[in-house]
C-alpha cells in the first residue's frame, strides 16, 4: 500500500474553485470534504454522474481534474484527467485506513484492474461503472 501522490495527489492549490461541504455518506460521523459544484468539471463531468452518493472529492484546479470514490467496504477509487496523463482519465484503486481518511492509498495488488499497478489508463465511462461495481463487491478492507 503506497500513499497516493503524483496526478493522483490530493493536495489542493490556492487557485482551486472548491467550497467546503459537509457529508454523511455512509458514515457514522460527518466528514469534512472539499469538492467543487459538478458543473466545473468538463473532462470528467460525465465520470461524476457515476456513484454520485460515494464521491469525497470533485476538483478542478489548475492542474487539471480529480475525482475520488470512497465506498463502505475501506476500498474506492480516484480519476484524474491532467497534463501528465495528457488530458485523459486515468484510475486508481485505493484503500482507505478508516472512517475519516479521505486522502486513501494507492492499492497495487488488486485484481481489480487486471494491471499489477493497480491503475488503468484511458478509463471510459462504461469500464469505470464495471470498475466501481467490483470494487463495491470486494470484502471490507482491513488495515495492516
Amino acid at each position: 500500500m503506497i500513499q497516493e501522490t503524483n496526478s493522483h495527489s490530493t493536495s489542493q492549490s490556492s487557485s482551486s474553485k472548491t467550497t467546503p461541504a459537509l457529508t454523511l455518506k455512509g458514515l457514522s460521523r460527518l466528514v469534512k470534504t472539499n469538492y467543487n459544484n459538478m458543473s466545473d468539471l468538463k473532462i470528467l463531468a460525465n465520470y461524476s454522474e457515476i456513484h454520485k452518493e460515494h464521491i469525497v472529492l470533485a476538483v478542478e484546479d489548475t492542474r487539471g481534474e480529480r475525482i475520488k470514490w470512497k465506498f463502505p467496504n475501506g476500498y474506492g477509487a480516484s480519476v484524474v484527467a491532467t497534463s501528465s496523463t495528457q488530458w485523459r482519465p486515468n484510475l486508481m484503486v485505493l484503500c482507505y485506513s478508516g472512517e475519516l481518511d479521505i486522502i486513501g492509498s494507492i492499492e497495487r495488488d488488486n485484481s481489480i484492474t487486471g494491471t499489477a499497478c493497480g491503475s488503468i489508463d484511458q478509463i471510459s465511462v462504461s469500464e469505470l461503472i464495471i470498475i466501481l461495481a467490483k470494487i463495491q463487491g470486494l470484502k471490507d478492507y482491513v488495515p495492516k
